[in-house]
């Protein structure tokens, strides 16, 4: 039966396609071998109840043609593909939509590796830009000290005390200033009467 379909298909292909539908050319090792994966996939059903098997096998034969050889053997596969998802011959639309499925999931891998190849590329200039030589644990700590460069909390205190003891100092001083000064205008009573009149 298959054999006799893979013959006529391209004989009655021309006369029974409308002139605007292009007929597709098979190469004749291609369609042997499409014309073997159409065999094993309506032979992977418990009952090939299509309603004219020539047709069904034809439109097999068509869609088997558009796709490229790994997506159709997976399509085809009892163990990835439609014969081991159902049991009951599946129309060309389940089989058009289950090529186009694994089309679409083979472009993503694609599209994923060559994503993960362009941010592997990007890391790999990146630390080349960065320099070969990053410093050890040891190295910066030699460099920074026992404490990473920060102060203590007892270092902060000591030093807030140093400020605030210069702070009170400096205070004292201006006020003992002020303090010679008023007593200095206290003791000379002319001074008193002058700074009276201003």
């Amino acid at each position: 039966m298959f054999e006799k379909i893979a013959v006529s298909l391209p004989q009655h292909a021309e006369p029974r396609r409308p002139p605007s539908v292009s007929s597709p050319s098979i190469a004749p090792e291609k369609t042997e071998w499409i014309t073997t994966q159409v065999h094993l996939f309506f032979g992977s059903f418990r009952k090939a109840d299509a309603d004219n098997a020539e047709v069904f096998s034809a439109g097999c034969v068509r869609l088997f043609a558009d796709y490229p050889p790994e997506i159709v053997a997976y399509v085809v596969d009892p163990l990835t593909g439609l014969p081991g998802k159902s049991e009951w011959l599946p129309s060309l639309r389940a089989v058009k939509q289950a090529l186009d499925e694994r089309h679409d999931d083979i472009a993503r891998f694609e599209r994923l590796a060559a994503i993960e190849q362009q941010q592997l590329a990007e890391r790999a200039r990146l630390n080349n830009c960065l320099g070969q030589h990053r410093p050890t644990y040891d190295e910066l700590r030699a460099k920074h000290g026992p404490n990473w460069g920060l102060t203590t909390v007892a270092e902060r205190d000591d030093e807030l005390r140093q400020r605030a003891l210069a702070l009170i100092a400096e205070a004292n001083d201006r006020l003992r200033q002020r303090k010679a000064q008023f007593d200095r205008t206290t003791q000379n009573p002319n001074n008193r009467e002058m700074t009276h009149a201003a």
